[in-house]
């Protein structure tokens, strides 16, 4: 049976106040079809009772929340289908990205670190030629080394790697272990009748002293 669908041998003025009482939504009674319909209630009871209103509205009500679930579960399953195909273009674009900063700060990288210029020794006397070294600017070489920077830590995410800055910890940051005791001490060395003397014979107090 489907809720909402004429039953066999319902009559059309039955079927008719059915879908009245549906159309009703929360708000439905046999009360308030009679009313809409100009109907007495004796006999919008008579036909509740025969073509089991209370049974059919059930039915449509566990149909009704089954669409409603068939419908939320597709549409997560659609967004999540949006997400991976979102992060699978992220990770193209990531390892596009990582192609063309790698060949450009090879490249930066490759320029010499100081330009030669010959020019002629005008020197009296001399015929050659002196070389004036001309050394490049650090800036650009700082920049070749961000961008090498960068496209390792895009290469390394496009691979599902860790970058070079990430930190592994416990739940919610915390440590992994119990912090360590120190293996290093400080003493510190006091005055006494032996340190007095040595200090007469050899002048300063001894510093402080480490010691594992």
């Amino acid at each position: 049976m489907i809720a909402t669908t004429r039953l066999p041998y319902e009559t059309a003025k039955a079927y008719a106040a059915f879908q009245a009482y549906v159309a009703l939504g929360d708000q439905r009674s046999q009360h308030a079809v009679a009313r809409k319909l100009a109907k007495s209630r004796q006999i919008i009871g008579r036909w509740s009772a025969r073509w089991k209103w209370k049974e059919r509205i059930a039915a449509l009500q566990v149909t009704d929340h089954q669409q409603q679930l068939d419908a939320n579960a597709r549409a997560k399953l659609e967004a999540a289908r949006k997400r991976e195909a979102i992060g699978l273009r992220v990770l193209e674009r990531g390892e596009v990205l990582f192609n063309k900063m790698s060949e450009k700060a090879e490249i930066m990288l490759d320029m010499p670190s100081a330009n030669v210029v010959e020019s002629p020794d005008l020197r009296p006397g001399k015929k050659g030629k002196l070389a004036h070294y001309h050394p490049a600017n650090a800036s650009y070489f700082n920049a070749a080394a961000r961008l090498a920077e960068a496209a390792d830590n895009l290469g390394r995410l496009a691979a599902g790697l860790p970058t070079s800055n990430s930190v592994v910890t416990g739940k919610d940051g915390a440590s992994l272990g119990a912090p360590l005791e120190p293996i290093i001490h400080k003493v510190y060395l006091t005055e006494n009748a032996a340190s007095r003397e040595a200090r007469k014979q050899f002048g300063k107090r001894p510093p402080e002293k480490m010691r594992r």
